[in-house]
């Protein structure tokens, strides 16, 4: 059953956030999937434009009894060499996702159990990449 959903959608942001990049995770339109109106999107700025140009990430807490967490990931093309869109969980990398064409609101389920943390992590040694997450379930 789900647990909690974030979803991005009262523009309330849900987590923590950190990193040293100037275009970090922000709530915006661009990340949104599946009807959705917000998703959560590294390396956009308010005119749409950018790119990630450091680490952001975004720390989240699996809540009491979860089991799993299910996600919509999209970004734009295959990373270069140097940039990341990386899920961990307590600190362990789990997801990496740098190849292929890129994705565009591909559905990912994970195990991941109570009190673990989540992190999103989207980086760039230029200024060139963008990653986005929408509706975050946590699943028990």
């Amino acid at each position: 059953s789900e647990l909690e959903l974030i979803d991005f959608e009262n523009s309330d942001l849900v987590g923590t956030l950190s990193g040293s990049a100037q275009r970090p995770w922000a709530i915006n339109s661009r990340g949104a999937c599946n009807g959705s109106s917000n998703g959560i999107t590294a390396g956009v700025d308010g005119d749409g434009a950018g790119g990630v140009d450091s680490e952001s990430f975004l720390t989240l807490r699996a809540p009491t009894g979860t089991t799993s967490m299910s996600y919509y990931y999209s970004y734009p093309s295959a990373l270069d060499t140097g940039d990341d869109f990386h899920i961990y969980i307590n600190d362990n990398l789990v997801k990496s996702y740098e190849t292929g064409s890129g994705a565009s609101c591909a559905p990912e389920c994970i195990s991941v159990s109570a009190d673990h943390i989540v992190k999103f992590k989207c980086k760039s040694g230029g200024l060139n990449e963008i990653c986005s997450v929408d509706q975050i379930r946590f699943h028990g």
